[in-house]
């Protein structure tokens, strides 16, 4: 097991990919944030550099934010390189449905001896975030591959941070806490294009 944010290019010759595509949100989506004196939910293609930006260690500003599109599937195949629905019957911290890529993950205090079973074959490792468990949604049961085919503008961000290879947990759509990327990863590593 891994530290927040480790980086497993730094393991030597072997390549090692914590995440095989880019782990997003639907444009859409809202993130906890503070702004002015008041905390509110806001759309992610609305946050800018410097929006402050609810973790469990505090409001952070966004250091980098970025977006593409994605083909969805119109299918029902649990992959990686796909929206899936986490809804609010089946996340009780949601106020309404969230759409994330297939790597993007859930943080979760344990994982279950099949979700383990199923990051390790995939990432080789397991990550924390916080004091948290890394739950993609390909793996998390709870979370449905979303048929909806076509093109989708997807977004990432990632939050200030003394070391550019950690992360942070935040909270989207009501209060589900989901993890973020690290600078490191969204400036050298994505295939996003950054904004502001």
């Amino acid at each position: 097991m891994y530290p927040t944010g480790f980086d497993l290019y730094t393991l030597g010759n072997v390549s090692y990919y914590l995440y095989p595509s880019a782990p997003c949100f639907l444009e859409g989506t809202t993130l906890l944030c503070k702004i002015g004196e008041e905390e509110q939910y806001i759309p992610i293609e609305t946050i800018k550099c410097g929006t402050l930006v609810k973790t469990p260690e505090g409001f952070k500003k966004v250091e980098c934010i970025g977006k593409a599109e994605l083909f969805n599937r119109g299918d029902n195949e649990r992959v990686q390189d796909r929206l899936y629905k986490c809804s609010t019957q089946n996340y009780a911290q949601l106020t309404e449905d969230l759409y994330i890529t297939g790597c993007h993950s859930i943080l979760v205090p344990k994982l279950s001896d099949a979700e383990r079973r199923k990051t390790e074959e995939i990432l080789k490792q397991i990550f924390i975030t916080g004091n948290k468990f890394r739950l993609m949604a390909c793996i998390d049961e709870r979370a449905e591959p979303w048929a909806s085919e076509g093109m989708y503008t997807i977004w990432h961000l990632a939050l200030e941070h003394t070391d550019k290879t950690k992360n942070y947990g935040i909270y989207v759509n009501g209060g589900l806490l989901v993890e973020t990327c690290c600078i490191d990863r969204m400036k050298n590593k994505s295939n996003l294009t950054l904004c502001g």
